[in-house]
């Protein structure tokens, strides 16, 4: 079983996402289109780890921090993350960082998870393969609308920082999935289109005033994008450029 976990702290507010292992999901780094419950094979067979969690991000349009291996499911998460403190198992996060997560979420209590179920909630279409195989495949306009309920981020949300988001490479379809993941994390995107020049690397622009607010360093992490001090006058008070190395990510093996 594949689980998408979202915990806010402020709130407390623990969201588990379960997802059939038969949905069908476009795999980062040009892969191709796989059951979700395949990927991990795929990883072993790369040699890649947080192939999944690359490619969860950009089919459900919601970031995804990291990974960790369970051996036993959801029921005992709080088992499980005490046994990757203690190096038994595996995942990309820190030990500082699995330590925090496990202290926070027994404070907050397990019990008070709110679960939900992706075959369950009307956003996914059964398909036919050609072998006969019945899988499912995401409709992405009715998946958008129920995760902005429970994978919103209130800093981005309450920050409400203007933001313009465009394709910096001659790969159509590049701002349109960025625009999708910051509306659906509550970022507030006013403009979708293409730049007037061709860019390599991402980068974000604002005022310095703005440079070490949680939207820009946010923006920076997920889109590995540099920073660059905004002087042009717009409605825009964030600018992201989408250069060929975030198409690279999605499509380059």
């Amino acid at each position: 079983e594949i689980s998408l976990i979202s915990f806010e702290p402020q709130e407390g507010e623990l969201v588990v996402l379960t997802i059939p292992g038969k949905t069908m999901v476009e795999v980062a780094h040009g892969y191709g289109n796989y059951r979700a419950e395949a990927v991990w094979g795929l990883e072993d067979l790369e040699k890649r780890r947080g192939l999944l969690a690359e490619s969860l991000q950009e089919n459900l349009g919601v970031p995804v921090e990291g990974w960790i291996e369970m051996e036993n499911g959801k029921n005992v998460f709080l088992t499980e993350l005490g046994n990757q403190i203690l190096g038994r198992g595996e995942t990309n996060f820190s030990r500082w960082d699995l330590g925090r997560l496990w202290w926070q979420i027994r404070r907050a209590g397990l019990d008070k998870a709110r679960v939900l179920d992706l075959a369950k909630i009307n956003v996914l279409i059964p398909q036919t393969l050609p072998d006969q195989t019945q899988v499912w495949e995401i409709d992405p306009a009715r998946l958008n609308a129920y995760l902005a309920k429970f994978f919103t981020e209130p800093k981005m949300r309450e920050e409400s920082l203007a933001i313009e988001v465009f394709n910096g490479t001659s790969h159509p379809g590049l701002a349109e999935k960025a625009a999708r993941l910051l509306t659906n994390m509550g970022g507030e995107v006013v403009r979708v289109g293409n730049s007037d020049q061709q860019s390599q690397k991402s980068k974000v622009k604002s005022q310095k005033s703005k440079r070490n607010s949680y939207t820009v360093q946010r923006i920076m992490k997920i889109f590995n994008a540099d920073w660059e001090e905004k002087k042009e006058e717009g409605t825009a008070e964030i600018t992201l450029t989408l250069g060929e190395d975030y198409w690279q990510k999605l499509n380059q093996k």
